[in-house]
């Protein structure tokens, strides 16, 4: 490890340090940070200011006094790694392991992310614009924009193909993908080793946001029914959250 570890801000969409985030990206960072135990601060960042323009981005300030801001979860991992600030979890992984690993990860973040932004921004979109990431905004500028975002996730989604399903559709796959990922789980890690890997930290990701977020009530319910999928949200949350506000 290095000798100092690195300044770490964590730019997130919500102002509460003591509360898990609607995004799945977001819990998954700072899950991968805490399973290095490498310490940071928390605030509300844009997504004018974010490098690539999406949430959350970090700002990384060295022992020399220069600083950078990153963005993309992965990408910051990896730079993170890069730098000795944090542990290679996936290092002692066989090429099988590593490419399960892979393969949960993807099964998360390019099939069920969308499900989820399907659930969340169109059928539940006034949640989402009321209570949800653009709930700060001012209420006259917020029907505009939330327009604007509603008109773009229908065309992010029907481009990308999830939006060309019927919502009973979406929700027999969305049953289908968390079942399984509910058998996977067993008492310990994804993996089953004896520590975390980066799966781990995206499976966390976005069982936590999904426990949390009022705009995905069918995926809670689903979450929820799922003992093995539950019990290691549960275990997660206790070693490493128990500063944060728990789920109902």
């Amino acid at each position: 490890m290095a000798s100092k570890a690195p300044t770490l801000t964590v730019f997130r969409d919500r102002d509460d340090p003591g509360a898990y985030t609607w995004s799945p990206f977001v819990v998954k960072l700072e899950a991968r940070l805490r399973f290095s135990n490498l310490p940071y601060t928390t605030r509300v960042g844009t997504l004018t200011e974010s490098p690539k323009g999406k949430l959350p981005y970090v700002r990384i300030e060295g022992d020399d006094g220069q600083s950078s801001l990153l963005s993309d979860t992965a990408l910051i991992t990896k730079t993170l790694i890069k730098s000795r600030a944090i542990a290679d979890l996936n290092a002692k992984l066989s090429p099988a392991q590593a490419a399960t690993d892979l393969a949960i990860r993807a099964l998360l973040e390019d099939k069920l992310y969308f499900m989820n932004a399907h659930e969340r921004w169109i059928t539940n979109f006034y949640i989402m614009r009321d209570q949800g990431p653009l709930s700060t905004i001012p209420y006259l500028p917020r029907l505009i924009i939330g327009q604007i975002v509603y008109r773009k996730a229908l065309r992010t989604l029907h481009l990308q193909g999830m939006g060309r399903y019927s919502p009973a559709e979406i929700s027999a796959l969305r049953l289908e993908t968390w079942t399984a990922l509910n058998a996977l789980v067993g008492e310990g890690w994804v993996l089953g080793g004896e520590g975390p890997t980066d799966a781990d930290a995206c499976l966390f990701g976005f069982l936590a946001s999904s426990l949390t977020a009022l705009a995905n009530p069918e995926t809670t319910a689903i979450v929820k029914g799922l003992p093995n999928l539950l019990a290691y949200a549960e275990r997660v949350h206790e070693k490493y959250f128990s500063d944060y506000k728990k789920w109902d």
